[in-house]
């Protein structure tokens, strides 16, 4: 049986005068140029059976470059997710992917990995979604939500100037097609209004009609300021690396709290006995080195809370590494932590924004009218010691003589000794 099929294109321009500049349209089709850089969200549903409920088990794959275009400006229309390919799934029966194991949380099973060719995206859809859909990794960020009966799939992606991007409905399996461009009108903490012309096709080649627009919703995330949160390693990194997040301009604030999520390389590891977490899953053993714990997991996942009105101290510590075949040197490591201050709006207003679909993912562990202000997400890098196999013999010789001379010495202390006079008179 074939599936249902509706497809959204969102674009976000810096002004309405851009919208003006840059569009040209006939009967059929809408063409864009993009002299300013214009963010672009495609939504496609693919839906089995009667209705849009989203049944059953829930699977969430999402993909974001480390050096993404998305701007910050953009999550009024995109939310938040974490850079790097995570595979989430509330099927509690499935402990790895792709034979990549599974981390663990009271909401889902995770999979992270900064590389999108462990798992390839690709998997997890249809042939006949794949037909739709061309995944463009290296330009654009996804976010993809499978249930028993349909499959949604967002794409992000950034219209580079002068680029045409012609858009028009040919395909009769494409039920109705919806292309919004929209501007910013206006914006604060409590409401955003966008504004623009929205065009749709109805199961024809032809426009249906075109419409002013505006709307007005609430956004479950608020980009960061331009005065960003500091989030910095304290000099110099040693082996314990610490986090220091300065909210000493940050004032406490009824029903709002300061968070840092991060997700953190295997070769980094939190110690939930010396600072306490609001949570961490994952491997977090004391004592294992990196190279023991490859085929167990690929990291872990934390939260902190945070106090503002001063700066925030988070230790974390590095694994030893394996030996290289090299001379000595460093690995550099790196993590992007996030930033946000969480509050509680008790309004359910926050859910019903069309551009916000909660779901697997950090937003899980907070209530559904919980508003996410992001500060800041910076990319941190530790250099961790890694040893060289010229230096191993060295280390074992001198490592056994230094047990030795160790077991000489406490043998000498505890072995019986004949006293002399003065310490017999004594």
């Amino acid at each position: 049986m074939s599936a249902t099929i509706k497809k959204r294109i969102t674009l976000l321009f810096e002004t309405p005068e851009e919208i003006g500049k840059n569009l040209q349209r006939n009967d059929t089709h809408l063409t864009i140029k993009g002299d300013h850089k214009v963010v672009v969200q495609t939504r496609w549903q693919f839906i089995r059976g009667e209705g849009e409920e989203k049944g059953g088990d829930q699977i969430r794959i999402t993909w974001k470059h480390e050096d993404s275009e998305i701007n910050a400006g953009s999550t009024v229309i995109n939310g938040y997710i974490n850079a790097g390919l995570n595979v989430y799934t509330s099927d509690s029966n499935i402990t790895s992917l792709h034979e990549v194991p599974l981390i663990e949380t009271p909401r889902y099973n995770i999979l992270h990995s900064d590389n999108k060719n462990d798992i390839h995206l690709k998997d997890f859809l249809t042939t006949e979604q794949l037909t739709f859909v061309d995944l463009n990794l290296e330009a654009s960020q996804y976010d993809i939500i499978k249930t028993s009966n349909q499959t949604e799939i967002n794409e992000s992606w950034i219209l580079e100037a002068k680029t045409p991007f012609t858009i028009e409905n040919d395909n009769p399996q494409i039920l109705n097609q919806e292309v919004g461009l929209f501007y910013i009108d206006s914006q604060d903490e409590v409401d955003v209004n966008l504004s623009g012309l929205r065009c749709l096709w109805e199961n024809t080649p032809q426009i249906d009609r075109c419409l002013k627009t505006s709307l007005f919703f609430k956004p479950a995330f608020l980009p960061p300021t331009e005065q960003l949160t500091p989030i910095y390693l304290d000099e110099p990194v040693g082996l314990h690396p610490k986090v220091l997040v300065d909210l000493s301009s940050r004032i406490d604030e009824t029903n709002c709290e300061y968070y840092l999520f991060a997700q953190l390389p295997l070769e980094i590891f939190v110690d939930k006995f010396q600072t306490s977490p609001v949570f961490v899953f994952g491997e977090h053993d004391l004592e294992l080195p990196e190279y023991k714990l490859r085929e167990k997991a690929w990291g872990s996942e934390t939260l902190y809370q945070l106090t503002p009105g001063e700066v925030n101290e988070l230790i974390l510590h590095s694994r030893y590494l394996n030996i290289t075949t090299e001379a000595p040197s460093f690995s550099n490591i790196s993590f992007a932590p996030t930033v946000f201050k969480a509050c509680d709006k008790n309004s359910l207003d926050i859910i019903k924004n069309p551009f916000y679909v909660k779901s697997l993912g950090l937003e899980s562990f907070f209530t559904d009218d919980t508003k996410f202000h992001l500060l800041n997400t910076t990319k941190l890098t530790v250099p961790i010691p890694k040893p060289g196999s010229d230096d191993f013999n060295n280390v074992q010789i001198i490592t056994g003589v230094t047990i030795l001379f160790a077991i000489i010495y406490l043998i000498w202390k505890v072995s019986p000794r004949k006293l002399s006079p003065k310490e017999k008179k004594e």
